[in-house]
């Protein structure tokens, strides 16, 4: 018992309009209980009384008293208490009572804790999704947008994209760490972590780092290896330049590798290297492309949205994404579409894309 109350102890929901009664039974039940407050006059159905332990309402009386009824998630019979209360001190004690009846499982320490991690998930995802670009870049004719679809709270997926050294010049970056949960999602904060310190470095010139894809998967490399967390990543950098209609990037182990799309014809871009944060010293090539004075864009997808291919084999499920990219018109939410992932329904594994657009000249 000593343990559960650490954890706050049940969850008593409590439903009226009335917050002098809420103030009243908060007094009673501190130290003892969790109190929700649901602002209704209306009973809840069965199915949203099972994540509470208790549930009291608030319910007029024929004769014009008021009477607390006391429900829980297991037990067909409420129990009826008039309001103000007669004995406080009874009710409480009968409160506490029905959740612990050994048929009362939703209270238990298991369950609190895993509501409390729960908890701890989505407080994470939310600083995750802090870490991700929240609008797209339009940049001197460069246009950057993000589809993100984790399968799970916490993601092992991460990208980002941002000026560089002037507004013709935009990084790319798209890493894949191996596993999903919250040793992933670490990983994926000490990437950010590094880039914001290079882009720091770079507006100070005291670093220019940022500017070569493949020095960037090198500090990548570096910084993982010094962690020792044992954690590796496939990652892609692209730097593209609007006014000299150029690619420079650099590849450690990412798959699908990048599709180009010009005049509705899908090219896949070459490149390979080792994944980060499992070699020392590894030597990143860097490659280079240039890119044609018409409108084209350019799709980058995590390894989840191979999954999403109706192929079997690797070879097929990527003729499939790109036959999807190249039929998706530069459109973040047309490629989901096709993919499925406008549907709501959990994926094997998470899933981004990362579109950049450019325009002719």
């Amino acid at each position: 018992m000593n343990d559960v109350r650490a954890f706050g102890g049940p969850r008593v929901r409590v439903i009226t309009t009335d917050g002098d009664v809420l103030q009243s039974l908060s007094q009673l039940f501190a130290g003892r209980a969790q109190l929700e407050w649901v602002q209704s006059d209306q009973w809840p159905d069965s199915d949203s009384l099972d994540d509470a332990d208790l549930t009291l309402r608030l319910n007029p009386l024929d004769d014009g008293q008021r009477a607390l009824v006391v429900s829980t998630a297991h037990d067909g019979a409420p129990i009826q208490w008039h309001w103000p209360l007669l004995e406080s001190t009874a009710f409480v004690a009968s409160c506490l009572a029905l959740s612990a009846c050994s048929d009362q499982q939703a209270w238990s320490l298991e369950t609190e804790v895993l509501r409390v991690l729960h908890a701890d998930q989505r407080a994470g995802r939310a600083i995750q999704a802090r870490l991700l670009p929240n609008e797209p870049l339009d940049s001197a004719g460069l246009r950057c947008e993000l589809g993100f679809f984790p399968s799970l709270l916490l993601s092992g997926d991460f990208a980002d994209y941002f000026q560089a050294d002037r507004p013709s010049r935009v990084v790319t970056l798209l890493a894949d760490v191996a596993g999903h949960g919250v040793s992933s999602a670490m990983v994926t904060v000490i990437i950010k972590s590094l880039i914001n310190r290079l882009r720091r470095n770079l507006e100070r010139a005291s670093s220019f780092d940022l500017l070569s894809p493949a020095r960037m998967l090198e500090r990548i490399n570096s910084e993982l290896m010094s962690t020792g967390l044992g954690k590796h990543a496939t990652v892609f950098v692209g730097l593209f330049d609007a006014e000299q209609r150029r690619l420079n990037y650099a590849v450690a182990g990412h798959t699908p590798m990048p599709v180009l799309v010009v005049d509705g014809q899908a090219q896949v871009l070459p490149g390979q290297g080792r994944p980060v944060g499992l070699f020392a010293d590894v030597d990143y090539r860097e490659l280079s492309i240039d890119l044609p004075d018409s409108e084209f864009y350019l799709v980058l997808a995590s390894d989840g949205a191979l999954d999403l291919v109706d192929a079997t084999g690797l070879a097929a499920q990527t003729d499939g994404l790109t036959a999807a990219i190249a039929s998706c018109g530069g459109s973040v939410q047309s490629l989901a579409e096709t993919l499925g992932l406008d549907r709501g329904q959990a994926t094997p594994d998470d899933v981004t894309l990362v579109m950049v657009r450019g325009a002719a000249i």
